[in-house]
C-alpha cells in the first residue's frame, strides 16, 4: 500500500535549486549567443571600448528585454507543464517528490498555475515569511500550496 508524507525541507530545497540551475543553464545557452551576436554586430570594431564608454545600442537593449521576457515565460511554462504532466519537475523527480492536491488527487492545471504565480510573486519576494509559513504548517505548505490547495509529498511504500 502507498502512503505519503510531507516532503522534507532539504529535498524541497535541493529540487528547487536543481530546477533553477537547469533553467538558468538552458536559457543562458540561448540568450548569450543571440545577445552577443546582435550586440557585437551593433557595437562595431571595438565593442569593449564602446561598452566601457557606456554605449549600449538600443537594439541590444531590446534583444535583452525580449530574451528576459522569453526566459520568464519559459520558466513559468517549465514548472506548470512538468507539474501538470509529470506530477513533479525534474528536480522533484530526482529526489522522489510529487505535487498533489490536498485532497490526494492529481494536480489540476489551475492548481499548477496558482502555485507558479504564487512562487514568483509571493514566495520568492517574501522568502522569509514564506519559510516561516512553511515551517508553521504540519504539511510544510508554502504560500503557493496554501492558495492552490496543493502539497509536495514523498511517496512511502508500506506493507
Amino acid at each position: 500500500m502507498t502512503f505519503y508524507e510531507p516532503a522534507s525541507y532539504s529535498k524541497r530545497i535541493f529540487a528547487a535549486l536543481f530546477d533553477v540551475i537547469l533553467l538558468l543553464v538552458a536559457t543562458n545557452l540561448a540568450v548569450i549567443p543571440v545577445t552577443a551576436f546582435v550586440g557585437l554586430k551593433e557595437l562595431g570594431d571595438d565593442p569593449v571600448a564602446r561598452i566601457q564608454e557606456g554605449q549600449i545600442p538600443f537594439a541590444t537593449l531590446m534583444v535583452l528585454l525580449v530574451m528576459v521576457l522569453i526566459t520568464t515565460a519559459l520558466m513559468h511554462i517549465y514548472f506548470i507543464w512538468f507539474e501538470v504532466n509529470k506530477g513533479a519537475t525534474p528536480g522533484k523527480l530526482l529526489v522522489k517528490l510529487e505535487v498533489i492536491s490536498q485532497d490526494g488527487q492529481t494536480l489540476t492545471k489551475r492548481q499548477a498555475l496558482l502555485r507558479e504565480l504564487a512562487r514568483w510573486y509571493l514566495d520568492i519576494p517574501f522568502a522569509l515569511l514564506a519559510l516561516i509559513a512553511m515551517m508553521s504548517t504540519s504539511k510544510r505548505l508554502r504560500f503557493g500550496d496554501m492558495i492552490a490547495k496543493t502539497q509536495v509529498i514523498t511517496r512511502v511504500e508500506k506493507e
